[in-house]
């Protein structure tokens, strides 16, 4: 029983934050649109004096979008678990830059959550992540 108990806790934080980071991607591509986030973006870098070129702005927030909402929807599903998650590392560094150039005390009310809940997954056996797409495909085939 202590053991699916394990399985469960995995499961639900995987499950919790591919929504978190779905959510946001959403948000950001389909809601706000990434054209006004990159403009909101680079509004934060001028007001800094950081002559950061505006392709350069761009390309970081597609790259953040489409990372969150591929890698989300690939963890939701637990599909290249393991690969989601470096990627997800990989845009919290992103946006943690971003934000800190924009402005060097930032809230980290958006990224901390989500960095220990990626993390704590990484750190967690894989063994205890079962109801993921990817494994029952391993025992199948």
């Amino acid at each position: 029983m202590e053991y699916l108990n394990f399985i469960i806790a995995t499961f639900t934080i995987r499950v919790l934050v591919s929504i978190l980071f779905i959510d946001q991607a959403q948000d950001k591509i389909f809601n706000i649109g990434l054209k006004e986030v990159a403009r909101t973006v680079e509004q934060g870098f001028r007001t800094r004096n950081l002559m950061i070129p505006s392709w350069m702005i761009t390309l970081g927030v597609y790259f953040t979008a489409y990372l969150e909402l591929i890698a989300g929807v690939l963890l939701l599903f637990g599909m290249f678990r393991d690969l989601a998650l470096w990627l997800l590392c990989l845009d919290l560094l992103v946006a943690s830059l971003g934000f800190s150039l924009m402005e060097p005390v930032w809230d980290t009310k958006h990224i901390f959550p989500r960095l220990a809940i990626v993390v704590t997954l990484l750190l967690l056996p894989a063994d205890w992540d079962q109801w993921r797409l990817d494994y029952w495909i391993s025992i199948y085939f």
